[in-house]
């Protein structure tokens, strides 16, 4: 796949999926099963070889703030002809402080690897994420 055919195959990778979020023993006992907090990713326009942007929304519903130390992603195949594994991102990877009622965005890289096959032109890529989260 060269550059010239990925600009006219412009990868959208348009990601909305809540993710798994696992909280601490602690939080168990305050936390109802629909009031947890929630991590959404959103990316677009990749192009093999050149880190896009994914941005995380991470949702804090409590009255507290909360920490979140890091958040995985997790990438699902495209298709059968675009596997998982052509696309990567570090997810975040440093502890991150939600205010009380309140969603904390924050941008890293995504990656399309330079040698993607082309059944991962306009492909968009299910993305999974999980993290976890303490009150300080």
């Amino acid at each position: 796949m060269t550059l010239g055919s990925a600009r006219r195959g412009v990868l959208r990778a348009m990601l909305a999926l809540v993710a798994l979020c696992v909280m601490s023993p602690g939080w168990l006992e305050s936390a109802s099963a629909g009031n947890r907090f929630s991590i959404k990713g959103r990316g677009s326009g990749l192009f093999p070889g050149i880190p896009g942007d994914l941005v995380i929304s991470i949702r804090n519903p409590y009255s507290f703030a909360i920490v979140v130390h890091g958040v995985v992603v997790v990438p699902e195949n495209a298709s059968d002809d675009c596997r998982a594994a052509n696309v990567s991102s570090p997810g975040v990877t440093e502890d991150v402080r939600v205010k009380p009622d309140t969603t904390l965005k924050v941008t890293v890289p995504i990656t399309l690897r330079s040698k993607a096959p082309r059944g991962c032109q306009d492909a968009s890529f299910p993305l999974s994420f999980t993290g976890t989260a303490t009150r300080p």
